[in-house]
């Protein structure tokens, strides 16, 4: 998982981030989730045999805090920059709607990098508005966005 994010984020993320912010938030963007990985909702895409995207769900907001009733978490969705444009990104999208759906999710939220919220868009998630986060002492712009299930 970490190659992965290693691969993506740096570049996905320079077309939108300045480098002071780069600097201080890929480190740690860029390592595995313990957490997430163990809840066993979070996932590895191969393509053509080999790793090319990962991405998962939790029932959890970013950090742990602010469960709501119906409500699914996107999490930390990469694509190896090799093998973006191949269906991997949705692919892992729609195991992760699949699993909340059957659970009884109806909703579902993403905090999308800059760069992301096309992505997003193109799978039926409307944007709710930019808002922030901190990382690593540097204040990380992102967009909230969120569609039914």
């Amino acid at each position: 998982m970490s190659e992965i994010l290693k691969d993506s984020y740096p570049a996905g993320l320079a077309s939108h981030y300045p480098p002071a912010i780069l600097d201080a938030v890929l480190p740690l963007m860029c390592l595995a989730h313990p957490v997430m990985l163990a809840r066993g909702t979070y996932f590895i895409a191969t393509l053509d045999g080999r790793p090319a995207g990962c991405g998962g769900w939790s029932n959890a907001a970013p950090g742990g805090v602010g469960m709501e009733p119906g409500l699914a978490h996107m999490r930390h969705f990469a694509v190896r920059t090799g093998a973006m444009r191949r269906g991997v990104g949705r692919a892992l999208y729609d195991r992760c709607a699949f699993e909340a759906r059957t659970l009884g999710y109806d909703r579902v939220v993403t905090e999308a990098a800059l760069n992301a919220e096309g992505f997003y868009a193109a799978l039926g998630f409307q944007a709710l508005g930019q808002e922030s986060e901190e990382i690593n002492g540097v204040p990380f712009p992102y967009i909230r966005m969120e569609r039914q299930l």
